[in-house]
């Protein structure tokens, strides 16, 4: 760039109005790509600004996030560039920590402790080895050179020295890996998922700088248009209206993480013990009024969390006015609730096999951006060999960002959101067991039990949680 510009400025200076100036090789492939830089950023920002007003259902919260990320992540980098360090292991250590510790709960903390005490470890392991190093003098080796053949002289110290590095890189299936993944699963856990995303970036990105490589060869905006345009594109052609109009729905809900907590179950479990104490008490019509209009009865109403999911209020109520309507077969009633629960786990699954496939076409598309850049090297074959290199980096750059989008994001997102659904999916099945308890004729408090133990044990309320929960309602 700085070379055509002075060629630029000498010509207007020196030559004469009627000659001009032509660029071949690397300038001219230089000055073409320039000129469409800006449109191609230009549609990543948009695109950008597309994803996160469906995630967040907000056109400010974009913004927002749009400005604030890129001066937070440049006001690092200007950090490190001020102090005269770089994205180094050792400044990714920080990053991975600090991830650890914005979860704000006891099992970050604790992974924050497991990864300093691994990597502790191995930082002194891998100097102490290195310190063992000696040459038939008695003086350390400082080269790479100087230690070539150390495998057949002494190795135990080189299977040793290996270990502790490729675990200091994070290389799984060794102490460094668990050390990260600790940490990004308490960050998961802590619904922190664009945090721990941030962080893989940074981890793969950070090993990179960490070997010597540059950033400049890895921006190819035109290998990601072809790869996302492609991937976006087959996502829209294959996948039906409803599959297109949750998406969004279904992106947040992955980043989020599930819906329900240990508390909205014990609030569900409650209103459940409710609903059947007034049916054995007073009959199945006492409570027609309340499930006819739910958003003015008084039961529901004390229960707003219940009461303010629209989806899990109506499947309640239609149950139960289908049970004031005289449905008392308990095994009718479990083949319709089955099938009605199907069907949503049915959508779900679309939804995710959709973010699914399209992950797991990433890495051909990647590959086709790589042969498109070849093809394009290819017809620069007379360059010299410093042009062709250049040429083939960016080619390449195509196949690992094809690889990096979907074992990276694409397909762990799709993951997530099966986890998530089938996680919410549960809050339905706990309505399904208390209904069919009632249904067979048990007691309020046998019913809630069923309904209980449909749970996960990691939100599942305790026996004497729910007993003391129900006992604390009001009368009704």
């Amino acid at each position: 760039g700085e070379a055509v510009a002075w060629l630029d400025d000498w010509a207007q200076r020196d030559l004469p109005p009627e000659m001009s100036t032509t660029y071949l090789g690397g300038a001219k492939e230089f000055l073409n790509a320039n000129s469409a830089v800006l449109f191609a950023f230009g549609m990543a920002l948009l695109i950008v600004f597309l994803v996160l007003a469906a995630q967040f259902e907000s056109l400010i919260q974009p913004l927002v996030i749009m400005l604030t990320v890129p001066l937070a992540v440049a006001g690092g980098l200007f950090g490190l560039e001020m102090v005269g360090s770089s994205l180094n292991i050792y400044s990714q250590i920080g990053l991975v920590i600090l991830i650890g510790l914005a979860a704000a709960t006891p099992a970050g903390v604790a992974s924050v402790l497991t990864y300093l005490a691994i990597y502790v470890a191995m930082t002194v392991g891998s100097f102490t080895a290195l310190l063992m190093l000696r040459d038939p003098e008695g003086q350390n080796l400082e080269t790479f050179a100087d230690i070539a053949g150390l495998s057949t002289m002494r190795p135990a110290l080189a299977w040793s020295l290996l270990v502790m590095m490729f675990s200091l890189a994070g290389i799984p299936p060794l102490f460094g890996f668990w050390g990260k993944f600790v940490v990004f699963q308490a960050a998961v856990q802590a619904d922190l998922v664009a945090l721990a995303a941030i962080g893989i970036a940074a981890s793969v990105i950070g090993g990179y700088m960490a070997v010597g490589g540059k950033l400049g060869p890895l921006w190819q905006p035109f290998e990601l248009v072809i790869i996302g345009g492609a991937g976006v594109g087959a996502f829209l052609v294959a996948n039906p209206k409803f599959v297109l109009a949750k998406s969004g729905y279904a992106f947040k809900a992955a980043l989020r993480g599930p819906k329900y907590s240990k508390d909205d179950y014990l609030e569900l479990l409650s209103l459940l013990y409710a609903i059947f104490k007034l049916a054995k008490t007073k009959g199945m019509l006492a409570i027609e009024s309340h499930i006819e209009r739910p958003e003015e009865s008084s039961l529901f109403q004390a229960f707003p969390k219940f009461s303010s999911d629209h989806h899990a209020l109506e499947f309640l109520c239609d149950y139960l006015r289908m049970m004031t309507l005289g449905t008392d077969n308990p095994h009718e009633l479990a083949d319709l609730l089955d099938e009605e629960l199907e069907t949503h786990h049915t959508e779900d699954g679309q939804i995710q096999t959709a973010f699914q496939t399209m992950g797991d076409g990433f890495p051909a598309l990647g590959i086709v951006a790589a042969v498109l850049g070849v093809i394009k090297t290819m017809s620069s074959i007379t360059e010299p060999p410093e042009v062709l290199g250049k040429l083939i980096g960016g080619a390449l750059v195509g196949t690992f960002l094809g690889i990096f989008l979907a074992y990276g994001f694409v397909s762990p997102l799709a993951v997530a959101m099966s986890n998530v659904f089938a996680a919410d999916a549960k809050y339905l099945g706990c309505i399904r067991a208390g209904l069919l308890a009632h249904v067979s004729g048990y007691a309020p408090a046998v019913s809630v039990e069923f309904a209980r133990k449909a749970l996960l044990s990691k939100d599942r309320p305790s026996f004497f949680e729910v007993e003391e929960a129900v006992a604390a309602l009001p009368p009704v």
